[in-house]
């Protein structure tokens, strides 16, 4: 429900030059969701807002205040087709209805939309203490007008419109958040937005989008979201089966984006049939490799017919573990794949440390683990062949006399990094093989006990004994 007033006009001037004040009916306790929300996922959001709006270029600016160590302003500005003076209570006013609920396809006709819930606003909350929208647009008779609209976080639900005015400037929408107020706290939350993974944590949800709109733009602090720039390879496409529920005849479509740095986060995104990205969803087992990073992106007309976006997790539980399934097996021959290419090298350069076939079980564990390792620690090893041949013969001994070492030894010769021992050590708790060679040496150490005491105590006729006293 929307109340809207319009406040008293100044004495002296006309109804036409007071502000709208629209008061958005929204709980306190989703409000607070909203203020203290991952700052990047409300950047994200007003990113957007602004494609939604059939933008072809966002450029988000930040400003830093380096003797405080904070932001001083944010800024997300757009060329898209902005905001109508009549649209603005609509979309200030309502939370949970939006517009892009009935259309799924922006005002032009032109792409998917990606919002459901108008929600973009009440994030902006969560960055700055009075965000403020400038929009120009032209209004139903072809009046080209510029409107302002500012919120608050003392009155969160609340928005003021100011009066229109004509202009000649260009069409689009500028987005401007002064910063909250500086403290210790603020500055650390806010601090994801100039981190390092930054721009790799934007790219994910909207790398399928750039791509199917290869002419629109998004440039986040100097530096443009180009997915084709960071992938390997080209996408994979792999059909999927039509949820039993559905009675669509489309089935959804698996992509799957593979990515240079080992460091980005694998995910799984569902996305309308064009690549807007409508929610990321858990994976029950997600397949974490160090080798390879994936992300993927379910393309399904179903997911904006059918609805069930708001619990996506419970409504397409089967399309989830399908996707999971087929990611868990799509990175397990990547990773054959690379190691395959690594041992082929190390043979050719005669530093693998086994120069013939594997002759038991227990070998064939031995090299299966040499290879876990070497796939997490691969940058790593060392450069020269040397010191390469030097840690492969000393991590083949370990693995052959103490492997109940192999951690140590590893984290001493090859300093893996914390995220590094972590997934190599998620990988060894998670593998037999280590158990199989530590029981195999064992057992291997108790024969040859035993035939040892069959020599001293079963008699021989052929062997002369010699007994020292």
């Amino acid at each position: 429900m929307v109340t809207a007033e319009v406040n008293e006009a100044p004495r002296g001037a006309s109804a036409a030059n007071a502000s709208t004040f629209v008061t958005l009916q929204v709980g306190e306790d989703l409000l607070d969701r909203f203020l203290k929300s991952d700052p990047l996922k409300a950047v994200e959001e007003l990113i957007w807002n602004a494609l939604d709006a059939e933008a072809t270029e966002v450029v988000v600016k930040i400003e830093e205040q380096t003797e405080i160590q904070g932001l001083s302003h944010i800024q997300v500005k757009d060329n898209g087709h902005g905001m109508q003076p009549e649209k603005c209570c609509e979309y200030f006013g309502y939370q949970g209805n939006s517009w892009k609920k009935a259309r799924h396809r922006s005002l032009g006709g032109l792409r998917p939309v990606h919002g459901r819930h108008g929600e973009g606003r009440l994030f902006a909350l969560g960055l700055s203490s009075s965000p403020t929208w400038t929009s120009v647009a032209d209004d139903a008779e072809g009046r080209r007008l510029r409107s302002v609209v500012r919120t608050s976080r003392l009155s969160p639900n609340r928005a003021e419109i100011l009066p229109a005015t004509a202009t000649d400037e260009q069409i689009g929408t500028v987005v401007d958040l002064p910063a909250l107020q500086v403290s210790a706290e603020i500055s650390r939350h806010l601090g994801v937005l100039v981190s390092d993974r930054a721009h790799e944590r934007l790219l994910l949800p909207l790398a399928a989008y750039l791509l199917a709109f290869p002419t629109t733009r998004v440039v986040y602090r100097g530096r443009e979201l180009k997915p084709q720039d960071d992938l390997v390879g080209q996408p994979v496409d792999i059909g999927m089966a039509i949820p039993t529920d559905s009675w669509l005849e489309e089935p959804p479509v698996l992509t799957i984006y593979e990515w240079k740095s080992t460091k980005a986060a694998s995910g799984l995104f569902l996305c309308t049939e064009e690549g807007a990205a409508l929610c990321e969803v858990e994976l029950r087992r997600p397949t974490r490799s160090r080798s390879v990073s994936y992300t993927g992106y379910v393309r399904w007309r179903g997911f904006t017919k059918l609805g069930g976006l708001d619990t996506p997790e419970a409504t397409y539980r089967s399309l989830i573990d399908e996707a999971d399934h087929i990611l868990a097996s799509f990175v397990a021959e990547r990773e054959q794949e690379l190691l395959g290419r690594m041992e082929e090298e190390w043979e050719r350069e005669q530093s693998y440390p086994w120069k013939t076939k594997p002759q038991s079980l227990v070998e064939q564990a031995e090299r299966d683990l040499f290879a876990v390792v070497a796939t997490v620690a691969r940058k790593r090893i060392p450069k020269k062949l040397d010191d390469r041949k030097t840690v492969f013969a000393l991590l083949r001994a370990t693995l052959e006399s103490n492997p109940s070492s192999l951690r140590r030894i590893i984290n001493e010769v090859l300093r893996l990094d914390p995220d590094e021992q972590a997934q190599l050590n998620e990988l060894l708790d998670r593998t037999s093989l280590s158990n199989i060679i530590k029981l195999a040496n064992e057992i291997g150490h108790r024969l040859d006990v035993v035939r040892v005491l069959h020599e001293v105590l079963v008699p021989n006729p052929r062997r002369t004994a010699v007994i020292v006293f």
